[in-house]
Formats: C-alpha cells, sequence, structure tokens
C-alpha cells in the first residue's frame, strides 16, 4: 500500500500539475512493477494520442525519497550533541 501510495504522488510530481481527479495505478509490492492507465498517464502530462504515441517508448517515471534525521542528545557535563543523517534512496 505505501508504495502504491508513493507511485501514485510520482506520477503526480512528475507531471507538476495539480489535477482533480486522482490517477488508478497498481504496483507488485516485492519489486515495483506496475500499471497506470493510459489515459491517466495522458491527462496527467497533457498528452493527446499523437503525443502519447510518440513519447510512450521514453516514458518512465521514478520516484526519490529524502529522510533527514537529527539525534540530539544532552552529556552529562551539560552540552548537547547532534548526529544529523541524510538519507536518498532513489527508484526507477
Amino acid at each position: 500500500m505505501y508504495r502504491r501510495i508513493l507511485t501514485i504522488a510520482a506520477l503526480a510530481g512528475t507531471a507538476l500539475i495539480a489535477t482533480a481527479t486522482v490517477a488508478s495505478a497498481t504496483v507488485n509490492v516485492t519489486d515495483g512493477v506496475g500499471h497506470v492507465d493510459k489515459g491517466d498517464v495522458q491527462t496527467a502530462l497533457k498528452w493527446n494520442n499523437s503525443d502519447f504515441d510518440k513519447n510512450v517508448g521514453s516514458l518512465e517515471f521514478s520516484r526519490t525519497m529524502t529522510r533527514t534525521t537529527d539525534n540530539v542528545w544532552s552529556c552529562t557535563d551539560g552540552s548537547t550533541q547532534h548526529a544529523d543523517r541524510v538519507t536518498v534512496m532513489k527508484q526507477p
């Protein structure tokens, strides 16, 4: 379910538009491979049938997630220490 939500978010982010409809997508949880309907792609990218036929071969969806963690702790001498970590995950 988490991957499905992220895939739909990636589709919306790729299109860089706000739309009143939600794209319908299914994704296999084990390998991330899924399906997005042609109509949803055309709507999101504002493509007509000709645009779709010309560009569908090179169309690829991906997602990038960035997680920033700041661990803070207080020491017995009264000082405060930080350990920052940034994790970037990109999936094709």
